[in-house]
């Protein structure tokens, strides 16, 4: 074993026993907490009967029943699933999204910045496909309505973004999930490494790759029903792929980044018909 994959071995299981997301949030309070949406997750939590049992209307209640908050102290998940002040201390609960001219990074068309809590940066991505993505149709035999299929299975652009911001790595500070739109292909990015034992041909297999190890912000995700605790995501996105008549993505670790590539020819599909100015520059807000 080499020096280095020996350190990255020690770093992985103390992150595994002391994990970032589990730790307090000494800079917070709960003032810092958005109360509608920690409202908002444990309904959905409770409709999907994950979460059962009375949850009180206080705010100190509602983090307690999904276990964000221990012993009376914020933990770092609650400000990654239900914040509301990112800076300066928690500058990686960022998403950027863009949309390229051609097929590489010279130039925009569209470029957002969002910080926000994780379940609201994921709505944010979700619109931005529905702004970007073009939706061919066409007519079938025996059919008078067009029938639209879409670019890439919706779910499959789901279950990839809900992964990138469940295990990414949130000790990098600078990090972020980055959603990169191109002619000839869609990008995911998050800042994280695979765990150890999974590799990019691994999460092409046809069988489960393992379930990730727990942690609060994972929990909370599997309690509003977004995600399962068998290891199956990315067969499921395979799946679908497959279904729809595209190709399953690639998997690949670039410069300590795990990313997801999805080969789909996105101006060779044409472009909605809502969808014909372009925006120039950069937005940067919190959601």
């Amino acid at each position: 074993m080499t020096q280095e994959r020996y350190e990255a071995l020690l770093l992985e299981r103390a992150h595994s026993r002391r994990r970032w997301e589990n730790q307090e949030a000494d800079e917070l309070t709960i003032k810092d907490v958005d109360r509608e949406e920690a409202q908002r997750i444990v309904e959905a939590a409770r409709s999907t009967g994950r979460l059962v049992g009375p949850v009180g209307r206080s705010l100190p209640e509602l983090l307690d029943r999904p276990g964000v908050r221990r012993k009376g102290k914020l933990l770092r998940a609650a400000v990654v699933l239900f914040g509301k002040t990112f800076l300066p201390d928690y500058p990686q609960c960022e998403l950027r999204m863009a949309r390229f001219r051609g097929v590489d990074k010279t130039e925009f068309l569209d470029q957002r910045h969002v910080r926000g809590p994780a379940f609201k940066l994921l709505e944010e991505t979700e619109l931005f496909c529905q702004r970007h993505f073009p939706l061919p149709g066409r007519i079938e035999p025996g059919r008078l309505q067009r029938v639209d299929r879409p670019l890439i299975p919706p779910d499959a652009t789901r279950e990839i973004l809900l992964n990138a911001f469940i295990h990414r790595d949130y000790t990098i500070a600078g990090g972020a999930v980055s959603f990169a739109i191109f002619d000839d292909r869609v990008e995911v990015w998050s800042a994280r490494r695979f765990p150890t034992g999974i590799t990019p041909e691994s999460l092409k297999a046809r069988t489960p790759v393992g379930a990730a190890k727990p942690d609060s912000i994972a929990e909370v995700f599997h309690r509003a029903g977004l995600i399962e605790k068998w290891g199956r995501g990315t067969i499921r996105v395979a799946g679908m792929c497959r279904t729809a008549g595209v190709a399953p993505p690639d998997f690949a670790e670039i410069a300590g980044a795990a990313v997801v590539t999805f080969r789909v020819a996105v101006a060779a599909a044409g472009i909605r018909p809502w969808n014909t100015g372009e925006v120039t520059g950069e937005v940067t807000e919190e959601v």
